[in-house]
């Protein structure tokens, strides 16, 4: 498992071609970026690895952001606050 906490570090961790993610769990608002825009980095790899799945994340009910992610390819957006638990269930439904 990779970590970054912020979008640098997500940029670069997306940019590694050893490690390429197979879950890409972001927040729309990072300290330093958007995470929308790590999608688009997803979306736009060449040559394209094998699509990490998308779950994007945000506290702020923005029906713009939430449709530009739906749109772009995220399995799901979860609204903030949610549980643990609800992120490991959206996980576990990809591997079903």
């Amino acid at each position: 498992m990779v970590t970054a906490p912020d979008f640098g570090s997500g940029r670069q961790a997306l940019a590694d071609e050893g490690r390429y993610p197979d879950v890409l769990v972001t927040d729309v608002h990072l300290p330093d970026g958007d995470g929308l825009d790590l999608l688009d980095h997803v979306n736009r790899r060449t040559p394209p690895p094998p699509r990490p799945r998308v779950i994007v994340m945000t506290g702020h009910l923005d029906a713009q952001k939430v449709g530009q992610a739906q749109r772009d390819g995220a399995e799901r957006v979860l609204l903030k606050p949610f549980s643990l638990g609800t992120l490991l269930e959206q996980l576990r439904a990809g591997h079903a």
